[in-house]
């Protein structure tokens, strides 16, 4: 289980902060890389931290006396995800 948080861990960072980046290693043509793409390599970015926070604090969470504690985790995963549509709408109009 921690390979899968390091790995979405850094998936996420690199999507974020480099979205270009990602496009060219994955052999996209210049011509269908806009600010729209960038965009949703970013979500996906956003998302890969969404599954590193929830496994991280899953697994030491999750028992049937604190499930609620592991909810909030989940909760502002979400939130986070969330977050990055607004912003980025803003930014993007």
């Amino acid at each position: 289980m921690m390979l899968t948080i390091v790995i979405s861990a850094v998936y996420g960072v690199w999507a974020i902060f480099a979205p270009g980046s990602i496009m060219s290693t994955y052999g996209t043509p210049e011509e269908f890389v806009n600010t729209v793409v960038l965009n949703i390599v970013m979500l996906f970015g956003v998302a890969a931290w969404v599954v590193a926070i929830l496994g991280w604090h899953i697994r030491s969470t999750v028992t049937e006396e604190n499930v609620e504690k592991a909810m909030s985790y989940f909760a502002l995963a979400w939130l986070l995800y969330g977050l990055h549509g607004v912003i980025s709408e803003r930014i993007l109009t």
